[in-house]
Order: C-alpha cells, then structure tokens, then sequence
C-alpha cells in the first residue's frame, strides 16, 4: 500500500505532462483511476506484504538468482555476477517491497520484489533488487535482532546499487594508469 501511495503523485503529474486533459470528463475519469489505485494499492494480491527481513547464505542467494532467472523474471543480478563478486560465507539481506504480479504472463505466480543487500569478496556492501517467490522466501533465515535490522535498513538506504559499484570499478580500473591531475 505504501508504494502505491508513493507513486499517485508521480503517476498524475506524468500524465498532465505527457497527455494534457481535453475534456473534463476526462479528469473524472482519471480521478477515479487514481482514487481505485489509491484504496487498493499497486497491487490488487490478497495477502499483506511479508515485513520480515530475511538473510541467506551466498549458496541460497544464487539459487534465488537462478530460479528469477529461469522463470524469466526482471529484476535479478546474473548468478555468474553473484558467484563472482559475492563473499563466499557473506550474509545477504532481502526486504519484501511489494507484491508483484505478471499479468501478462498468468502462469508466473504471484512473487515479491525485494530489496537486496549483498556481501561482496572486497567487505564492501551493495544493493539490487531481487524477485522472490513466496515459497523461497519463506524458508530463509528471519532476522530477529533490532539492531542488525536497523543496520541492514541503514545501508539499504546509504549503499551503492550494483550498477554504481560496477560503474565506479571501472572508473578506477581505466583511470589507475593516467597521472594526477591530467
């Protein structure tokens, strides 16, 4: 429900940018859109999303990477990427955002969209987005202690995406070569 909430204003200034009202019907019908999404969050799925943070093992995780990867779901990391750079005994984070539905795909499952913090080989800390489904999730470890929450909620917040730490790597790999300050 959250994210729905998060997302109506966006949703209504991108329409008024991209597709200016002509009609006032037209905004009756377009209030009453948001006002559905609004009451019924982005997804319709019946059940509340999981608040439980979960941890798995590098093994697990590649698993999970594996199977989004089969069933062709879009958010995962390549598992040949998580084998690569994860550390080999590191503890991953996953957070449930929000459920996710394929409606154009009716016999993928319904399946959580959840933020990932994943351990790297370095000791560094990054963060992606993984799709879940319920009966993997179920069975990872629950992070019981406040504390180690409040610190994986912390670095889901402050820490670099994949993208970004792929991004700065080979900044620093092409620029160790040339002098300072050329």
């Amino acid at each position: 429900m959250t994210a729905g909430i998060g997302l109506i204003p966006k949703l209504t200034a991108w329409i008024r940018i991209r597709r200016p009202l002509r009609q006032p019907r037209q905004a009756g019908n377009l209030f009453r859109k948001i006002l559905a999404v609004r009451q019924h969050g982005a997804m319709s799925v019946d059940q509340p999303v999981p608040r439980e943070l979960k941890v798995a093992g590098t093994a697990a995780l590649v698993t999970l990477e594996e199977t989004a990867l089969r069933l062709g779901l879009s958010q995962r990391l390549p598992a040949a990427w998580v084998v690569g750079h994860a550390a080999p005994e590191g503890r991953h984070y996953l957070w449930p955002a929000f459920w996710h539905r394929l409606s154009h795909r009716p016999d993928i499952p319904d399946h959580l969209r959840c933020e990932l913090l994943i351990q790297l080989r370095t000791g560094e800390r990054v963060r992606s987005l993984l799709d879940v489904l319920p009966m993997d999730f179920d069975p990872l470890e629950k992070v019981t202690s406040r504390d180690e929450g409040q610190q994986v909620v912390h670095l889901l917040n402050t820490e670099l995406s994949v993208s970004e730490w792929d991004s700065q790597r080979a900044e620093g790999a092409s620029g160790a070569g040339s002098p300072s300050g050329c």
